[in-house]
């Protein structure tokens, strides 16, 4: 979790999520296309993220997969 941004204005939980095996839940949601970063607050993870989403979208994959462009 980032200290100055553990929560959104709606008081939801910003973290990092790990599974036991290291894999990080945010970066396989993103690389699958069912979640995208928000840049609204900091992360230090946020260029990372934005790249795994735009291999994402070229991938068409999740909810990109329905969209012909952009």
């Amino acid at each position: 979790m980032e200290r100055h941004h553990s929560y959104d204005v709606y008081g939801r939980t910003l973290a990092y999520v790990l599974l036991p095996d290291g894999t990080c839940i945010n970066e396989l949601m993103i690389n699958e296309g069912y979640a995208k970063p928000y840049s609204k607050y900091y992360c230090k993870a946020l260029s990372t993220y934005q790249i795994i989403n735009f291999e994402a979208k070229q991938g068409k994959r999740g909810l990109y997969s329905a969209v012909d462009s952009f």
